[in-house]
């Protein structure tokens, strides 16, 4: 697996080497899965577009896919094979073990995000990393 970032709010500094550290690999499309607690995949999304932007002054893209439907997570994952490279996009998501819908989007992006919670149970965690695929996850962020 990739980088790890822990404490107990990433800082920004904490951001900003995520971030940097993806933008060193070859990807278009990540998806940043919240384990347990879906919110702290769109916080995290959030900030690491924020530091792209405003760092890189990169456009990023930023979609949340906390809610979709099995349709809408199909129809996004064939967007997200056709999406240029021209601008990096990051998708919120649940996790995968509480909301299946999120599996064809999973296997269409370029990478993985985790997000876990201090405390999480490390068998949803593996169970994860075992429905998205451990060669996509890129990094892991521990909070709480």
């Amino acid at each position: 697996m990739g980088q790890t970032v822990s404490s107990e709010i990433p800082s920004e500094v904490e951001w900003q080497q995520l971030w940097f550290s993806l933008r060193s690999r070859d990807w278009r499309t990540i998806a940043v899965i919240g384990i347990d607690i879906a919110e702290l995949a769109a916080e995290a999304t959030q900030r690491l577009a924020n530091v792209g932007m405003r760092d890189e002054k990169t456009p990023v893209d930023v979609i949340s896919a906390l809610d979709m439907s099995f349709q809408g997570t199909t129809a996004l994952a064939r967007q997200c094979q056709s999406m240029p490279r021209s601008s990096p996009t990051l998708i919120a998501c649940k996790s995968p073990a509480e909301h299946p819908a999120t599996l064809p989007l999973l296997q269409a992006v370029s990478g993985i995000v985790l997000v876990v919670p201090l405390g999480a149970r490390l068998d949803t965690v593996r169970r994860v990393v075992e429905l998205a695929g451990r060669d996509k996850v890129l990094a892991t962020v521990s909070v709480g």
